[in-house]
């Protein structure tokens, strides 16, 4: 499909629409080493296995589309539908998507990622909040952050934030509620969302992810660019996070 969807509209031998557009950054080539049923490193952190066969699966596989990839470290709602077809972004993307889309006069549909051998996951990611304390906080500033927490991710309050902000609900039992139920009955484009989502995995709460991400978003790039092979990347990768192993 990314291949039909590659055309040179004038014939002057330039790609002016490509089938697929991709964003420059670690959680793609996570989905994808997720749906080939990879991971980063081993279920108790002393391995790296990025670049295990799965891992190697998955870069040949997004080394694939580079040919018929549109690539961008730019929102992709400033792209398309005129320099690409089709590509994965996130729910919150939606409302700027669909509103490129319709001012090109094209009609967007949703649906949920491409299955691989691993299955249909796709990475859980979005801003985050957080409390910091002080060594010297009382016992009632803590008890008040806890129940802000607390506040926050109740099913009721977190179906009220998804249906006005375009995320996702983020504890399960709110994907039960019968608000947002009927939410999602009427607004179609949110059946593959409200799907995806129950079916998504986390980054993995290493302490040294922050320096994993750019590593493995680099490894990307450089697929997305042509400029490497598959075993190379992902051994290149492997290598450096390695030496992130120790904390």
């Amino acid at each position: 499909m990314a291949e039909a969807l590659t055309v040179d509209n004038d014939g002057d031998g330039v790609v002016d629409t490509y089938g697929v557009g991709s964003q420059l950054n670690a959680e793609h080539f996570l989905n994808f080493l997720s749906q080939a049923g990879g991971t980063i490193l081993n279920e108790d952190w002393t391995e790296v296995t990025i670049n295990n066969e799965a891992g190697l699966a998955a870069a040949t596989h997004i080394a694939a589309f580079q040919p018929f990839t549109f690539v961008t470290s730019e929102y992709l709602s400033n792209h398309f539908p005129l320099a690409c077809s089709m590509f994965i972004d996130t729910s919150a993307g939606f409302y700027y998507n669909n509103k490129a889309a319709t001012g090109a006069g094209t009609t967007m549909g949703v649906a949920r990622v491409p299955a691989g051998p691993g299955g249909q996951s796709s990475m859980i990611q979005g801003t985050n909040l957080a409390v910091f304390g002080t060594d010297n906080w009382s016992q009632e500033q803590i008890d008040a952050a806890v129940a802000f927490a607390k506040f926050l991710i109740r099913a009721d309050n977190t179906v009220f934030w998804a249906m006005r902000s375009g995320y996702q609900p983020v504890i399960k039992s709110a994907y039960e509620t019968q608000e947002w139920v009927d939410f999602v009955e009427a607004n179609p484009y949110q059946q593959a969302m409200s799907a995806q989502m129950l079916d998504g995995i986390s980054q993995i709460l290493h302490p040294n992810y922050g320096e994993f991400r750019p590593i493995i978003s680099l490894g990307y790039e450089e697929l997305m660019e042509g400029v490497t092979t598959p075993q190379a990347a992902v051994d290149s990768m492997a290598g450096e996070l390695e030496l992130l192993l120790e904390y």
